[in-house]
């Protein structure tokens, strides 16, 4: 097949933040690399499939992308890689249209690789065996530029050390290692440079980022510029005392939102889980933050219908929720993932009760953020643009992550700029801002 002159590729991602942040080093590895950003699928010569296997439901997304880039264009070659590529190397590789797949360790070497292959014919290969984790896959290797991206994701952590018996990302990504501090300092220096006013630090498992968040957060926050700082998905066992202390210290430089995967409320199912922590100790944590700052919204991931989860443990995660003040839940039917414990723990419930208990959580949870949102009527909020549907109007995200629609006259208005405003009333899952400036 002759290629174009300059080949075309596109990545397409399925997954978590750090998933995207490392979609957009991979795009920007093959740039490098002489490659050129397809416009569509139909003029790519090569997809670049990022996939996920945090739950079933991802490794099938996954799967599918690959099979649909086959379909979408027939002549195009597929490279696949990834959390579920380093789990199941030999049956992507062995799926239509695949040249290779990139495992973990030879994510930074993506763009080579696949330069290998082809000149040496292009046949399939699955490229190396992974002892460790690598450090290498942290810094984006190009010049930082705004394009229109109203927020700037740090990948600051790869890897994780909990045994949780139900993942398996543990298995695909290995145990953590941290970035330095002076690189990710520079890293955010460079994107406020660059514009940005929300930088978003994340990792696979951000709390084992050593020597502790306090340090980054407090390192991060006291750098000069108008930005503010949002903490991604964070473990429970990770909050402590002194990261509570730096976070309240930061004040409006943090957005006061946490997301904590807490997966249950019931201390039977969280032992059974492999969680780190109980049902009293998460309370506790829960109100230390809320009195460190009252204006906390707290949101969170619940795994239903676990194996043995009888109807009063399922009741316990609901109160727990209820007592929380939770205000948006990001509700997981139970998975088995292939080569974990609870895979083949006994109570494993029928699939029809997972999804009843499924919707009564989601409906629990969308009642929470009903009455959350009415109680910020009147309240003063910073709102991070994003996109202008029409004039004088903005959509964007506030520092509790809440949608916004924003009316403002404010001429310096743009995608990724901070403005104040008050939140008049609220409409569907929106609120209705009228801006002051920005």
């Amino acid at each position: 097949m002759p290629m174009a002159e300059k080949p075309k590729f596109i990545v397409q991602v399925v997954g978590c933040k750090v998933n995207q942040v490392e979609a957009n080093m991979l795009e920007e590895q093959f740039e490098a690399h002489g490659w050129s950003p397809a416009v569509g699928e139909e003029t790519a010569d090569l997809f670049i499939i990022h996939t996920c296997t945090v739950t079933q439901r991802a490794d099938r997304d996954s799967r599918r992308l690959i099979i649909r880039a086959r379909e979408k264009n027939p002549r195009a070659m597929i490279v696949a890689c990834g959390c579920l590529a380093e789990l199941e190397p030999d049956f992507l590789s062995g799926l239509p249209g695949v040249i290779a797949v990139i495992r973990q360790a030879q994510r930074g070497q993506a763009a080579a690789r696949v330069q290998e292959i082809l000149s040496s014919g292009w046949s399939r290969q699955v490229k190396g065996e992974v002892k460790k984790n690598s450090s290498s896959f942290f810094r984006q290797p190009y010049k930082i530029k705004q394009n229109g991206r109203a927020r700037a994701v740090i990948k600051v952590e790869d890897g994780c050390d909990g045994q949780c018996t139900y993942c398996r990302v543990r298995l695909a990504r290995g145990q953590p290692v941290s970035r330095p501090l002076p690189d990710i300092l520079k890293e955010a220096k460079d994107l406020i440079q660059a514009g940005f006013q929300e930088l978003v630090i994340t990792g696979v498992n951000l709390g084992c980022w050593q020597p502790g968040l306090s340090r980054m957060i407090s390192a991060i926050t006291d750098l000069p510029g108008e930005f503010r700082l949002r903490i991604s998905s964070l473990e429970p066992q990770h909050i402590t005392s002194e990261f509570i202390a730096a976070w309240a210290k930061a004040g409006d430089r943090v957005c006061p939102h946490l997301h904590l995967p807490i997966q249950s409320g019931d201390d039977a199912i969280l032992s059974a889980m492999g969680r780190k922590y109980t049902v009293s100790e998460l309370k506790k944590m829960i109100e230390e933050l809320r009195s460190a700052r009252p204006e906390l919204a707290l949101t969170g991931d619940i795994i239903v219908g676990f194996p043995g989860e009888s109807e009063r443990a399922f009741n316990n995660t609901c109160s727990l929720v209820q007592e929380s003040g939770m205000v948006r839940l990001h509700v997981f039917p139970f998975s088995a993932r292939p080569g974990t414990p609870a895979a083949i723990f006994p109570g494993q419930l029928p699939s029809r009760e997972i999804t009843a208990r499924a919707k009564k959580l989601r409906d629990l949870s969308a009642e929470q953020a009903k009455t959350y949102h009415k109680s910020l009527i009147g309240r003063d909020t910073d709102v991070l643009l994003e996109k202008n549907p029409a004039c004088g109007e903005w959509l964007g995200t506030t520092g509790t992550y809440n949608r916004a629609r924003v009316l403002t006259k404010a001429l310096e208005a743009k995608a990724g700029c901070l403005i104040r405003g008050r939140i008049t009333r609220v409409s569907g899952e929106l609120l209705m801002v009228e801006g002051e400036k920005a």
